[in-house]
């Protein structure tokens, strides 16, 4: 009678402890993009763009997809889902605010819905209470129980704000001007449940409306605080049944306490860039080496070197964060340096904040060694042209070698001559030029007479591809000189890649928990004292 009982006990607790999503079928999923675009008008409102990437990995999503807007009021104009539009309701919860879309089909595992929303938000625009004479709005992602792969929102300020007078938390990832507006652009990725807060404040004087005062508005959360009761005295019964369930059950025997530390060992994943950051490579080279992989994925076109001259050819996907924020310092065909600095002082916090938690020493001894071994892997190919298709494909790790030149040289030297396949003509435009295409004279008209040149051979154009010798030769030469052009304060370069020492102290508040974010070495700090309504998204 007793396993009997035992057995109905342990069912009943496996009942009540089951999540409902575990009857119904769970959507296991990922959210691929969630890019947000604001523009903050002279009458207080805030013209929203969202655009959304859901791919599902089990399950599927058929009946709706919850979208959380950062303001109770607003106004939809439109909604688009690549799954097609069913049906659109909008919902003002006490915990909820925001879209539900139901889609005409379902996504099923290995498929992705994209969603793009475009909504006008209304008393959205805050006076800032900690900074008199300031305005502005905080913006809460919305979150998932999915992680977000890449987090983009960029937000254009009013007309006449500039960028020495915006305050903005954290610091962003970079910032310009666009049509006449200044903004601010940040970048990231999102864990799942985590919400993150982008505060921007700017002068009040150019609104021609008055911002809204914080606190007029109820706190969301008094709405449903009874549910909260009733669901915490559920869970306390349940945790108690649990309990005495479970002592019911058995008595474990006393374990001594023991002491012990998990080691996490090399970090594996840095790409070229963030290696050459942490083995301290000079700064001109990893610049060098940023823009050999933006020409390489056709973001910019390098036109010269001396001077040097970058061209952006308007491609940004594939990029990086680094690339992206590069792209912002070229300016006029020119490279802004105190921007690149600030590109190279990215890189080095996210560097920092990738191996905090592994063994820093093991990870740069696991990086050298892995350039070793690429160098052996192209010098044990026999035909040149599979050596060198294995040099291009990782010279990027090859060049943060401190003797790459003379390895270059000696492990693409051939006994014959192999020149470079026509696919890598373009690949770095200034190593191999192409040939001045003439122009075709018009038919019935006799040549016009010229003057004889010097020397016919001083006529000839440029050949269209060159061995691979040369190439790699050029290359190495190439790179030389943009280290040296692009990167001429060298000690405040070396200083942004010097890691961070961190010091620990106590905390003073400071204007009610008020972040303070250095923005590009000027401390800018913004506490938006706004009521922001947030909410988390969903999938079903």
């Amino acid at each position: 009678m007793l396993p009997v009982r035992k057995t109905a006990a342990a069912s009943l607790l496996l009942l009540l402890l089951l999540p409902p999503s575990l009857a119904v079928g769970q959507v296991e999923y990922v959210v691929e993009r969630e890019y947000y675009e604001l523009w903050i008008q002279e009458d207080c409102t805030v013209k929203l763009y969202l655009y959304l990437e859901i791919k599902v990995l089990s399950g599927s999503i058929s009946k709706y997809i919850r979208v959380g807007l950062p303001a109770e009021s607003f106004k939809l104009a439109e909604v688009r889902c690549s799954k097609g539009v069913r049906d659109v309701s909008e919902e003002r919860t006490g915990s909820f605010t925001g879209v539900v879309i139901s889609p005409r089909e379902p996504t099923r595992a290995g498929e992705s819905v994209e969603v793009e929303l475009e909504a006008t938000l209304e008393e959205f625009v805050y006076e800032d209470l900690t900074n008199p004479g300031y305005a502005g709005i905080q913006l809460i992602p919305v979150w998932w129980s999915a992680p977000v792969r890449d987090l983009r929102v960029k937000v254009h300020l009013p007309p006449g704000v500039s960028l020495s007078e915006v305050k903005c938390t954290p610091s962003y990832s970079s910032a310009g001007t666009e049509e006449g507006r200044a903004y601010v652009y940040w970048e990231g990725e999102l864990k799942p449940e985590e919400k993150l807060k982008l505060g921007v404040a700017f002068p009040a004087r150019v609104l021609k409306a008055k911002p809204a005062k914080p606190g007029e508005a109820q706190p969301w959360y008094l709405s449903w605080l009874p549910g909260l009761i009733l669901l915490s005295i559920i869970a306390v019964s349940i945790a108690l049944l649990a309990i005495a369930a479970v002592r019911y059950w058995r008595r474990e025997p006393y374990v001594p306490p023991e002491l012990s530390m998990e080691v996490v060992g090399v970090r594996r994943d840095l790409d070229p860039v963030e290696a050459a950051v942490l083995l301290r490579i000079h700064p001109g080279r990893i610049a060098a080496l940023i823009l050999l992989s933006m020409v390489r994925k056709g973001a910019i076109k390098v036109k010269s070197t001396k001077p040097l001259k970058v061209e952006k050819s308007g491609v940004t996907r594939g990029l990086r964060y680094y690339e992206r924020q590069m792209l912002t310092c070229i300016r006029s065909s020119e490279i802004d340096e105190d921007c690149l600095i600030h590109v190279l002082r990215t890189i080095r916090r996210n560097v920092d904040g990738k191996v905090s938690f592994f063994l820093r020493r093991q990870t740069e001894e696991y990086y050298r060694r892995k350039i070793e071994e690429l160098w052996k892997q192209v010098e044990e190919e026999e035909i040149p042209e599979v050596k060198f298709r294995k040099y291009e494909e990782n010279v990027l790790w090859l060049l943060m070698d401190e003797d790459y030149e003379r390895k270059t040289r000696r492990v693409l030297k051939s006994r014959r001559q192999v020149e470079v396949p026509v696919i890598y003509v373009d690949y770095w435009p200034i190593i191999i030029p192409r040939p001045t295409p003439m122009r075709p004279r018009a038919e019935g008209r006799p040549p016009e007479a010229k003057p004889p040149a010097k020397a016919p051979t001083e006529a000839k154009p440029p050949k269209p591809v060159a061995s691979i010798e040369e190439f790699a030769d050029k290359l190495c030469r190439s790179i030389e000189e943009v280290s040296s052009k692009a990167i001429r304060k060298v000690e405040k370069a070396a200083k942004a890649l010097t890691p961070e020492v961190r010091v620990t102290r106590r905390s003073s508040s400071v204007h009610r928990s008020c972040v303070c974010a250095c923005v590009s070495c000027a401390c800018a700090c913004a506490c938006v004292s706004c009521a922001c309504a947030c909410a988390g998204g969903g999938v079903g």
